[in-house]
Parts: structure tokens; C-alpha cells; sequence
């Protein structure tokens, strides 16, 4: 089911490898972002693992990240999505590397998809229990 440890994830995965990784922000994560397990370092780069925000705060800040992300897609060329871009060196997730902004962006897609997908499977699930 989606919850909100779920819906913070998405916040990072956004932050991540949209705010870091392809627009090279220096401070791009948001506080109440929650970064996978293997990411052991996430109070560097600003995040609160001990944050309790309500769901409104955090479909709050959902949506204001994906906003910026339509932006972004609404106003980019082809030319620029394929330009490798340098490694953004600030502190951060993921680690510096060359990328282009369509390798990161699919990181999101991919993201998003699975949770679409752990969401239906939790759904059906739970319409068997109590049908």
C-alpha cells in the first residue's frame, strides 16, 4: 500500500535524481524525504529521518516536486535532455558521475512505476481480504 514512508521516498527520489543529478542543485532535498536503506549519510545532505510530517505536508511537498519536474519537461529540448552534464559535486545522492537528464529521468519513471505496482498488488490484496 502506498504510505507515507512510501510518498517520502518518492519525495527523495525526485529530489535526487531530478534536483541533484540533472538540474545540479546545490541543496535540492527536501528535509522530510526518506533515501533508500543503502544511503546511510542522508543528514549530510539535509534530511530529518527523525521528521514525523503529516500526510498533508508530505502531499504537499510531493506536489510541489513534481511541479517543478513538469516544468522542467514542459520547457526542455531533446538536445538538452540528451547533453551529458558534469557530476554535480555538492553533497548528495546519487553519487557524482556524468549523466544526461533522460538516464535520471528514467531513475524517476522507474521509480514511480514500481510503486504504481506495489500499490495495485497491496489493493487487490486488500480487496480479497475484506470482499
Amino acid at each position: 500500500m502506498v504510505t507515507r514512508p512510501t510518498l517520502r521516498h518518492t519525495i527523495f527520489v525526485v529530489d535526487a535524481w531530478y534536483g541533484h543529478a540533472t538540474a545540479l542543485r546545490p541543496n535540492p532535498f527536501h528535509p522530510i524525504g526518506i533515501p533508500a536503506s543503502f544511503t546511510t549519510n542522508g543528514a549530510e545532505f539535509g534530511i530529518d529521518e527523525s521528521a514525523a510530517p503529516t500526510l498533508g505536508e508530505i502531499l504537499a511537498v510531493r506536489a510541489a516536486r513534481i511541479a517543478d519536474l513538469r516544468a522542467y519537461l514542459a520547457e526542455v529540448t531533446q538536445e538538452e535532455l540528451d547533453r551529458v552534464r558534469g557530476p554535480n559535486t555538492a553533497i548528495g545522492c546519487p553519487p557524482p558521475a556524468e549523466r544526461t537528464a533522460v538516464e535520471c529521468l528514467q531513475v524517476i519513471v522507474n521509480d514511480e512505476w514500481a510503486h504504481v505496482q506495489f500499490a495495485s498488488r497491496d489493493l487487490a490484496i486488500l480487496e480479497q481480504e475484506y470482499a
